[in-house]
């Protein structure tokens, strides 16, 4: 059985991109389970982020103890906790009870 090919140029996209996400040089991104809160690990040993429903940013932080650029980021289950992983092979695991919504 043949399977028709989609053509990706023919999908509904924006002609204008309306909204970005501007904080530095980032070099890892992963969303949250129910995709609201986006975080983003930066080249300057940053971590910030996004929360797409107030389309404003929810919390950053970094690590005092290391300045080597963000290579991962990974959410808990339950969305309160992500741990970071640095190119200079440090892990900060941060955690906050709650994002103000």
């Amino acid at each position: 059985m043949n399977a028709p090919i989609i053509d990706p140029l023919q999908g509904d996209f924006p002609e204008v991109i309306e909204e970005y996400l501007e904080h530095g040089v980032m070099k890892c991104i992963a969303f949250n389970r129910r995709g609201t809160l986006l975080a983003a690990g930066c080249s300057d040993g940053s971590c910030v982020i996004w929360d797409f429903e107030t389309r404003g940013i929810a919390k950053e932080f970094r690590d005092k103890d290391s300045v080597a650029a963000i290579t991962s980021v990974c959410w808990s289950k339950n969305g309160h906790r992500i741990l970071v992983a640095a190119a200079d092979k440090s892990l900060t695991f941060g955690m906050w009870s709650q994002v103000k919504k």
